[in-house]
């Protein structure tokens, strides 16, 4: 069962929000805002319109990308995830949360990832990460980070 904990801090751009997976499992996670701008490759020029995810809707998010569930469609994961060991492996990851409806009319949320397994490692490689948007090149950022689009309407997760 998924047990979540939301807590604000004043910022222009994004909520802070503190999710609980298990007893064993808690993450962070960034909420940007509908107007927030995210430089690099993110684009939202075939999207209707942005939104700044609800509670509700990060809570959804996070059950399809760790409950395996029999109902979403878990769609070309790569290599390293796997819809039943995603849970496991995301467990040290912090979050970066950004909504859109897509041309079709779907309510689709972006689920950056950051590895914060090396802590020391990961603190000096996203020391802005509540912030901003992390865009990064080379081996670290490859293998510490990963993006999920996961489309509430449809039920599909996929890395984006």
């Amino acid at each position: 069962m998924l047990i979540a904990a939301l807590y604000a801090v004043t910022s222009v751009a994004q909520t802070p929000v503190a999710i609980k997976l298990s007893e064993n499992c808690k993450v962070a996670g960034v909420v940007f805002s509908s107007d927030y701008n995210p430089h690099g490759n993110l684009s939202f020029a075939n999207s209707r319109s942005r939104f700044e995810p609800a509670y509700p809707n990060l809570m959804l998010t996070e059950q399809y990308l760790t409950e395996n569930r029999p109902e979403v469609n878990y769609k070309d994961l790569g290599p390293y995830y796997s819809a039943n060991k995603l849970k496991q492996l995301l467990c040290t990851f912090r979050r970066q949360y950004l909504g859109y409806v897509n041309s079709a009319g779907d309510s689709v949320i972006i689920v950056h990832l950051l590895n914060f397994k090396n802590k020391k490692k990961a603190r000096a490689a996203f020391p802005d990460w509540q912030k901003s948007y992390v865009f990064a090149y080379g081996s670290f950022y490859e293998q510490n980070m990963v993006t999920f689009s996961v489309n509430l309407n449809k039920k599909i997760v996929e890395i984006y």
